[in-house]
């Protein structure tokens, strides 16, 4: 079953007949029919006009919540309401997720709107559970599915890396502990919802050195620990993401159950490995070009009410053709990354980072070309323009900036001279699945546990792509 909604399609169009009088009501909200498009369509009439200055889910209300740093609290409501955890479950634990591709069309709607609420309220949640799906046993799969679709919220503690910012600084150790289990200790100071989290999906250094096995991941629950041993620490004020609550964590002494462990131990940096794939093609297909489409539209906007107006063929034209067709060709390499994690998820790990690369640098640039085009209208805080000076904070930290760049080139670089080589030597190897590129395929379903931390030989792997 489809369904039939209008489309609120345009950040400048007029509001749109409303799906519902409002939000739908929790009972029904996990039962929302359709597919990824259909379901992306409900979304963004749900959130409705974002121009409109009584609506509660528009531009004024999430400015104003930004400019208060808090979350935008009757928006987030709204997307529990419609069930957005559901979106992050497997449907054979009883959510809605099969493919990552329709994932992404779900929460554009809502990257466009406020980039912060997006992972505060919605994918930072996926990015903990994806660890659980990837490599847990049974019952964490279906306690953690559970919880989720019973409003629980998850977030990430990552380990720390060489080229760490706030965000990834800081690690948690573990030591055995007499009579089984785990004693972990440790601190972080940035951790998104850290405030506000029930399960703490935890990156844990249990041996000591740099090598593959050095971390492994900890399922920590905060209703399992004891709260002498954990402290919450007070929110960090950051520049971008101003709603979302970063926070920090320490743990001190903390008792940790044997059955926490996910997967086995020392696997944590290989965890890693697989579950960033899905990460990184879900920051470029749904926050970083879903947060470019509204910017380009608030540059069109400024051009158009211009005193000259809209000239294609000037200066402001020509920047503007040339933004939109880079935002085409970040979408379907964003498409494309999106469809092989769905399609061969064993062959996405250098594919994903050289999709999470390329698109941050090349938007990274046109952000700063839209930012000419709207002059003083750039520095706006009111409803109409005041989006884009908020895009210009929040889409860098969606990008982790510098560390995030750092960490898909610690995945290229090594395979670099192997995939030049074969390239250049022109040896036939397998092709890419058709339906990667075909519009309109059939969608398919992501088996987390394909994923794979090692790459495949160029010849017997993707080289179509």
């Amino acid at each position: 079953m489809k369904l039939e909604v209008p489309v609120n399609d345009s950040l400048t169009a007029g509001a749109g007949t409303s799906l519902t009088e409002g939000p739908p009501a929790g009972p029904r909200a996990l039962r929302v029919p359709g597919d990824g498009p259909a379901r992306a369509r409900y979304v963004e009439d749900l959130l409705g006009d974002p121009f409109d200055a009584g609506n509660p889910h528009g531009q004024q209300a999430l400015l104003a919540a930004d400019e208060r740093r808090e979350v935008p609290s009757a928006t987030e409501e709204l997307l529990h309401r419609f069930g957005l955890a559901a979106e992050f479950v497997p449907r054979d634990l009883g959510g809605r997720l099969t493919g990552v591709e329709g994932l992404a069309q779900v929460l554009r709607p809502v990257f466009r709107r406020d980039v912060a609420l997006g992972f505060g309220a919605g994918m930072t949640a996926l990015f903990a559970a994806s660890v659980v799906w990837t490599a847990g046993d049974e019952r964490q799969r279906r306690d953690t599915a559970l919880r989720l679709l019973g409003g629980g919220r998850f977030t990430i503690l990552h380990r720390e890396f060489a080229h760490a910012n706030a965000i990834l600084r800081g690690e948690y150790t573990a030591r055995g502990a007499p009579g089984g289990g785990y004693v972990v200790d440790g601190r972080k100071e940035v951790v998104i919802n850290a405030d506000r989290a029930d399960v703490f999906v935890s990156y844990v250094r249990t041996a000591p050195g740099d090598g593959p096995d050095s971390h492994s991941v900890f399922l920590l629950d905060t209703g399992r620990l004891p709260a002498r041993a954990v402290r919450r620490l007070p929110r960090a004020r950051t520049h971008g993401m101003r709603g979302a609550h970063y926070a920090g964590l320490e743990l001190t002494h903390c008792p940790v159950p044997a059955d926490a462990l996910v997967g086995r131990q020392g696997e944590g940096v290989s965890l890693a490995l697989r579950t960033f794939q899905v990460s990184r093609a879900l920051v470029s297909g749904g926050a970083l070009v879903g947060g470019m489409d509204s910017a380009l539209r608030y540059a069109v906007r400024a051009a158009g009410e211009s005193r000259r107006g809209l000239v294609l063929h000037g200066r402001r034209g020509r920047v503007l053709a040339g933004v939109f067709a880079d935002l085409l060709a970040c979408d379907s390499l964003a498409v494309a990354g999106l469809r092989l994690l769905d399609l061969a998820p064993e062959h996405a790990l250098v594919p994903s980072a050289a999709v999470k690369y390329a698109v941050s640098a090349l938007l990274h640039e046109d952000l700063d070309e839209l930012a000419a085009v709207l002059g003083a209208r750039g520095y706006e805080r009111g409803p109409t323009y005041g989006g884009f000076q908020k895009l210009v904070r929040d889409l860098p930290v969606a990008g982790l900036g510098h560390a995030g760049t750092a960490d898909t080139q610690a995945v290229l670089v090594p395979h670099l001279r192997t995939l030049a080589h074969t390239a250049r030597s022109g040896e036939p190897g397998h092709e890419a699945p058709a339906a990667l590129f075909t519009p309109g395929a059939e969608e398919a379903a992501l088996d987390f546990r394909r994923l794979d931390a090692e790459p495949r030989d160029p010849h017997n792997g993707c080289d179509g792509l």
